[in-house]
């Protein structure tokens, strides 16, 4: 369980700050869930206390974690799916997983496959979501802001 304060990630939407612990009434059913604010994406999400639903919400990452997703972006590509929607579909299934190395392993191997050929639209706001995520967490874990990590990011590609 956590507590108001304590920084998490959640995959799919970024890292965030709990803000409180909310107790919600849905169709005669009372549930408590995390006020999470994302100040990368200027929004709030309500994610459930009791996770019935599955949503893999973690402490953020440690400094040496970091790095070491840093590493990877910085790290020579792995083989990927030559169909672009084969790649789509299985990257998204990666990013689901909430890993900080498996989104790194995606944001390195999108942006050098985008050197070499245009990336479908698709892998575009892919790529987008990936390194804004990434982000969102470097921000929280080195207390830089976001532009910043996300300078970052770029940086050792």
């Amino acid at each position: 369980m956590y507590s108001i304060g304590d920084k998490i990630a959640i995959p799919m939407c970024g890292a965030g700050v709990i803000e409180e612990i909310r107790q919600v009434s849905v169709l005669d059913k009372t549930s408590f869930y995390y006020v999470v604010n994302l100040s990368h994406d200027k929004m709030t999400v309500l994610i459930p206390v009791i996770n019935d639903e599955g949503c893999k919400i973690r402490p953020i990452a440690t400094c040496s974690q970091i790095n070491e997703a840093i590493d990877v972006l910085s790290s020579e590509a792995t083989p990927m799916e030559k169909s672009w929607s084969k790649r789509i579909k299985e990257n998204n299934k990666r990013l689901e997983s909430g890993s900080l190395l498996i989104m790194a392993d995606i944001i390195r191997n999108l942006y050098l496959a985008n050197l070499q050929h245009p990336l479908a639209s698709g892998e575009k706001k892919m790529l987008k979501k990936a390194v804004d995520i990434m982000a969102s967490e470097i921000s929280l874990v080195l207390e830089i802001n976001f532009e910043k990590a996300k300078e970052r990011i770029y940086e050792v590609m």
